[in-house]
């Protein structure tokens, strides 16, 4: 909402314009207050009030008329001479959020339409309550020369509202975030590293796949390997050029996938999409160029536009997608491994199934850190059996480039009250609100993305979870 000078100007300014004179007691009106002339208050925002949510709302009236906009906590009716019932309480809680009659602007348009925004403070003294609102359009045609819309009633959700000024909702055993109680939660990133995997080079003669006829290229690496805990992320690789020989040359539509593998004692299956768990991640798609270079132990893989977040268990998968050229070949070091378990496949570009051979792992060196974080919250209870949730609400402070905030919510039963959930009724975190609907607990949870080369990370300062 406004400024508070803002809003103490803004009501005295309107009150000594629009509403002059001796307040006056109105006789009893029947609910809702219908105000009076042509001027309609209708609110346009596809989802109910919430704290922290943004409140839409039209006007119409008289076509190119100064209007006016009052919200009050009080629903009125105040008599004024002069002007006419005005269904709010025009007491010291009045906050005028448009104010055309002090300036003359904003008016009505040609069509004898005005729509405006304002949100709502992301407050726990703002839920549950109800907001009364009432438009006011210049008319000489209205009596006292003042069209006033019947009033609008909005019934705020009520809602949970962390703010992070204090830690008592944190749950400390999975919060890696910053959540120290001074009003923000903010991402973290630490452990930068590098991991090394270089066994004993065997010297065979490896291009895939950079081969000039391209090539789909799959390589297995186990977890023990990577050496990623869980939550870390691979946030760069590189390759290990044979004899540390790179040559100029310029690769076009080039294309790397990272993902957790699935598991199978013989390693890599012949049909490439089948070696995923879950939709492996692209880190890169692009043009890659190589110098001319004779002194490379390790030479960089693309930078990744976006990381690659480890569980610290699984194997990985990397992929190399390499469309044909006439740029020459790279050679790999590596080191020939037996039959079994597949490592490595290889086939023509947009193959669907690779070629397994006798084997070979790839000399590669992984960037590891911790770019992404959490802030979870404990169990909320709503002290409703069958709660109706609504989508929730993010207020950030800062998100600077490179950087991701992403919400999940988990519901849960709790029959006999005690705060805790019912064993097996969990609902699974989610970003859908209502996948939570009939459940009494709620908990959020708060994915932290920060930008490794920027060194940034986001900054929340408000959670909002809307219920009926």
């Amino acid at each position: 909402m406004p400024s508070q000078r803002h809003r103490l100007s803004g009501r005295l300014a309107f009150a000594s314009v629009l509403l002059s004179g001796a307040l006056a007691p109105a006789p009893a009106a029947a609910q809702p207050c219908d105000g009076q002339g042509s001027a309609t208050l209708v609110y346009a925002s596809p989802l109910p009030p919430a704290p922290g949510r943004r409140l839409a709302f039209d006007v119409t009236g008289a076509p190119l008329s100064p209007v006016a906009v009052a919200a009050d906590l009080g629903p009125g009716p105040v008599e004024r001479p002069g002007v006419g019932t005005i269904c709010l309480d025009l007491g010291p809680r009045l906050r005028v959020l448009v104010d055309g009659f002090t300036t003359g602007s904003p008016t009505l348009d040609l069509a004898g339409r005005f729509s405006f925004s304002f949100p709502l403070p992301p407050r726990a003294d703002v839920a549950g309550r109800t907001i009364f609102l009432q438009a006011f359009v210049r008319d000489v045609a209205a009596p006292s020369g003042i069209a006033m819309s019947p009033r609008v009633d909005l019934a705020v959700d009520r809602a949970f509202v962390e703010n992070f000024s204090t830690t008592t909702r944190r749950d400390g055993a999975t919060t890696t975030a910053a959540w120290i109680g001074n009003g923000i939660a903010a991402g973290v990133i630490y452990g930068a590293r590098t991991v090394t995997v270089a066994p004993a080079d065997t010297g065979f003669n490896l291009p895939d796949p950079f081969r000039t006829e391209g090539s789909r290229f799959q390589m297995l690496y186990r977890a023990s390997e990577v050496g990623a805990m869980p939550g870390e992320s691979i946030v760069g690789m590189s390759w290990g050029p044979r004899s540390n020989f790179v040559f100029a040359a310029t690769y076009a539509n080039t294309r790397l996938l990272l993902g957790l593998a699935r598991f199978s004692p013989g390693g890599l299956a012949l049909d490439y999409d089948s070696n995923y768990a879950e939709p492996p991640t692209r880190v890169f798609s692009g043009s890659y160029t190589t110098p001319s270079r004779n002194d490379a132990q390790f030479f960089p893989w693309p930078a990744f536009s976006t990381d690659f977040e480890c569980d610290g268990t699984s194997d990985v998968v990397f992929e190399a997608s390499v469309p044909a050229s006439l740029a020459t070949y790279q050679l790999f070091r590596n080191n020939w491994t037996s039959r079994f378990p597949v490592r490595r496949l290889w086939n023509a570009p947009g193959s669907t199934t690779g070629n397994a051979g006798g084997d070979a792992l790839y000399h590669t060196r992984f960037q590891i850190a911790r770019v992404r974080s959490i802030a979870q919250s404990t169990w909320l209870d709503t002290g409703i059996a069958n709660a109706d949730y609504r989508p929730a609400i993010v207020r950030t402070a800062l998100l600077p480039a490179g950087t991701e905030v992403t919400l999940e919510l988990e519901g849960a039963e709790d029959t006999n009250g005690d705060g805790l959930p019912e064993p097996g009724s969990q609902t699974g975190f989610t970003t859908i609100a209502d996948a939570l609907d009939g459940s009494r607990l709620v908990r959020f949870r708060l994915r932290l993305k920060g930008n490794l080369a920027a060194g940034t990370v986001p900054r929340v300062t408000a959670v909002v979870i809307p219920f009926r």
